[in-house]
């Protein structure tokens, strides 16, 4: 081992050299790096050493977990007396530089403290204003992106081409049993989302509750619309929280009613991983439609993106660079307009970034959908980005797809969009229909359609065109097919135009409700001015019952609903809401024993126009699950190698009434060999914990227990004392099995109890995001 720390020695070589302690530099965009100010005092001990480096770490609480554990490496390393006394000053130095670098880059956000200011303007009374002003900036420009955890595509309060005027209806519902917050922003090119007073706004709901939020961009005067809408959730998992949208115009030519799309809420967890580009369709038809496009940039810093479009044989036609600041979007209105072709049918857009180095989660922050607008009513279907499919086990349903008349004349028929997206020339895509009210297993004779790599194909009318079905309404079936993708349409054409509701496929494997998953869709209406229906595919060969609770925006039960569905059978509730008075913001819970896919459509009554909104699926907590992976990924490598735990940890381990502590105590004993009696030595040990310093109480700056499991050590150390010497304690031969089992039961106790100490809380146990090793728990290897 290395020696420890030589207070004498460092002193000595510490006056030798004129070491002092530091406050931190900081490197802005300029040519030079800000003068590093000196403080008064000199670094005199361990404390010394440790408080400066604290301090630094304090400079950035977004200072990335590399950074993060090089300080606590460099810490060990000179307390150890592995750097030489006259080297210390360097080494402080070059991590000092290691942060301005790192803030240079623009890779972290930095945070500065106003007594810094303070103190730097003292120490250098010739600083320059300037740059302090800089500083200034840039600490308000990094601290203003807020963190966030999902966001809606696209949200309006504007006026648009051929008289349309937009606006955007967002609903959020908390099913669960905490009080939770939704902090909203909203952010474009121009503006970017911040936490500017004037750029966002909250809903606190408790359990069960729900909110609508009519002209949701009112709520951010300081942000121009359109924009993007993203949001932080507080108190519950994002993912068990539910929000949609609908962005719409008035129905044309004075006629009453209004036009629209669903927006589903989305988690940046759910975007793709690094290296994949997303994909949209654009227009059938130019004459008829136009192809809108938006991008979103969901990372917390500038992102350079490349936007291409394809023709229906995937050859790239056209391409447009360019950046977007931290949270901020864009659309591009008339896309083939923006990027300098002509309009054609059946092209779709490709999506790339061009510095993926700025996403560090493993995924690509970044969202693109289309929007296609009909040119005559003005009525969007919204197309939302697909990625690459996994290459097994994988399929798809489109839940709803028609041919047959409705109501006031109308007459509905579904197109269907494939992109056979990275998949081979050649390919065939299977399309299936499954018709309403039937047992459908074994399933119908499918159509097949060669695809070239690449390539896209838009089949109008698919239920008429591809299987002769008149008058017939069902499901359509993707089975486990790799590479392609597809999103469908279903309308109806009047005289001022079309309109109606986009429906992509979708995946079993994401969408399926089944067992203990909970569905929720939050936004159904029951009025004079919209109706909602529900509908449900059975994506097995297996008859699934099916269950719908329905809610009003309180959490209040209103009804229930069952239906037993054939094998990948069809079926749709019309107007389930009626007779219960009128239901504004209304939820609906869906559950089922063999699978279900569910969906509503939200429909004006005025005009016919449809929104569709996907049920989002929610798996319940299991918080003895949630422990057990805890401990799996993080707790369980120590156990077969060394660590430390903190005093709050240590207090609760040999607290006189633990059976874990006595059990680990009576372990340390048998192998002491101590003269005294058991008793005499849990006495000792557990004195170090009564909280009085004057019996040499346990070490408070750092983690006082050391736990060494493996084989040639077997042994548990603990810091005491004034100086924090160190007791090491020997196991016997085969003891550190048993203790291995009694502190990890230990630890399975304290998660469950006291989660909020490992970054989570009482409704979802410990954070999977907490790091265990180094800042947060101040774990670390000696």
């Amino acid at each position: 081992m290395t020696a420890p720390f030589d207070r004498r020695q460092f002193l000595a070589g510490a006056a030798a050299v004129g070491v002092t302690t530091a406050l931190p530099g900081i490197a802005l965009a300029t040519d030079r790096p800000i003068p590093r100010p000196v403080a008064a005092r000199q670094v005199q001990s361990e404390k010394d050493i440790r408080s400066l480096l604290e301090g630094l770490r304090c400079v950035s609480p977004g200072i990335n977990q590399a950074l993060r554990e090089e300080s606590w490496r460099l810490e060990r390393r000179i307390l150890a007396g592995e750097i030489p006394a006259e080297h210390v000053q360097q080494e402080l130095e070059n991590f000092e530089y290691m942060l301005a670098t790192t803030a240079h880059q623009g890779l972290q956000e930095l945070e500065f403290r106003r007594h810094e200011f303070r103190e730097m303007r003292t120490a250098m009374p010739d600083y320059e204003d300037r740059s302090l002003k800089d500083m200034t900036t840039l600490h308000k420009a990094a601290t203003a992106v807020p963190e966030i955890d999902g966001f809606i595509a696209a949200a309006a309060n504007n006026a648009g081409l051929h008289g349309t005027n937009w606006g955007t209806t967002a609903w959020v519902a908390n099913p669960t049993d905490q009080t939770v917050t939704v902090t909203f922003y909203a952010g474009n090119a121009n503006v970017p989302a911040s936490t500017d007073p004037e750029g966002f706004f909250q809903r606190t709901l408790a359990p069960g509750q729900s909110a609508q939020i009519e002209n949701i961009m009112a709520g951010f005067p300081g942000v121009p619309a359109p924009a993007a809408i993203f949001y932080k959730i507080d108190g519950a998992p994002a993912d068990q929280i539910v929000i949609n949208s609908r962005t719409f115009t008035l129905a044309p030519h004075g006629q009453p009613g209004s036009l629209g799309q669903g927006i589903p809420g989305m988690l940046t967890s759910a975007l793709p991983n690094i290296g994949q580009s997303q994909i949209a369709p654009l227009t059938p038809d130019p004459d008829l439609y136009r192809a809108n496009v938006g991008v979103l940039n969901a990372a917390r810093a500038p992102t350079n993106f490349r936007l291409r479009i394809r023709g229906s044989g995937g050859a790239i036609l056209k391409k447009r660079d360019f950046t977007l600041p931290p949270l901020s979007w864009v659309q591009f209105t008339n896309v083939f307009d923006q990027v300098g072709m002509d309009a054609i049918p059946n092209a779709y857009a490709e999506l790339i970034s061009m510095n993926e180095d700025w996403t560090t989660s493993g995924t690509n922050l970044f969202y693109m959908y289309g929007s296609i607008v009909d040119n005559q009513s003005g009525d969007p279907t919204l197309k939302k980005a697909q990625w690459d499919r996994p290459d097994e086990n994988y399929e798809d349903f489109i839940p709803a797809v028609a041919h047959l008349p409705g109501a006031m004349g109308t007459f509905w028929r579904t197109d269907v969009d494939t992109i056979n997206w990275r998949g081979p020339t050649g390919a065939l895509s299977n399309f299936i229909y499954l018709p309403e009210g039937q047992d459908n297993c074994p399933p119908p004779q499918g159509e097949g359609v060669l695809m070239s790599g690449n390539g896209y194909v838009h089949h109008p009318d698919v239920v008429l065109s591809l299987f002769g079905q008149d008058r017939s309404k069902g499901a359509l079936w993707n089975p486990a097919t790799t590479s392609q993708n597809r999103w469908s349409r279903t309308y109806t054409v009047g005289e001022n135009g079309s309109f109606g509701q986009g429906l992509d496929a979708l995946e079993r494997i994401v969408h399926e409700i089944k067992g203990d998953d909970v569905g929720h869709i939050v936004g159904l209406e029951q009025t004079s001015a919209f109706r909602t229906n529900v509908g449900l595919a059975n994506p097995s060969c297996q008859t699934s019952f099916v269950v719908l609770t329905y809610f009003d925006s309180e959490g209040n039960f209103l009804k229930q609903d069952t239906k037993e569905l054939e094998p990948h059978g069809m079926y749709q509730f019309n107007w389930p809401l009626d007779n219960l008075g009128d239901v504004v913001n209304g939820r609906v819970e869906i559950q089922s024993d063999n699978g279900v896919l569910a969906y509503a459509s939200r429909v004006d009554n005025e005009t016919g126009d449809a929104a569709s909104m996907v049920a989002q699926r929610v798996t319940p907590i299991n918080l003895d699950q949630v422990v057990e992976t805890w401990m799996q990924e993080k707790l369980d490598p120590f156990l077969d190698n060394y660590f430390w735990i903190n005093v709050a940890e240590s207090d609760d381990l040999f607290n006189e009434s633990s059976a874990w502590g006595n059990q680990l105590l009576a372990l340390m004993f048998a192998a002491s060999g101590y003269s005294g009696s058991l008793d005499e030595y849990k006495e000792i040990y557990q004195g170090w914990f009564d909280g009085n310093p004057d019996n040499s109480e346990i070490c408070r700056d750092r983690d006082p227990v050391y736990l060494d499991f493996r084989s040639n050590q077997r042994w548990v150390g603990i810091h005491v004392g004034d100086l924090c010497n160190r007791s090491n304690n020997p196991l016997n031969e085969g003891d550190e099995l048993t203790a291995k089992d009694v502190v990890r039961d230990f630890f399975r106790w304290r998660l469950l109890t006291k989660p909020a100490e490992y970054g989570g809380d009482a409704a979802t146990g410990p954070s999977m995001d907490f790091d265990p090793t180094f800042d947060q728990q101040n774990f670390y290897q000696p």
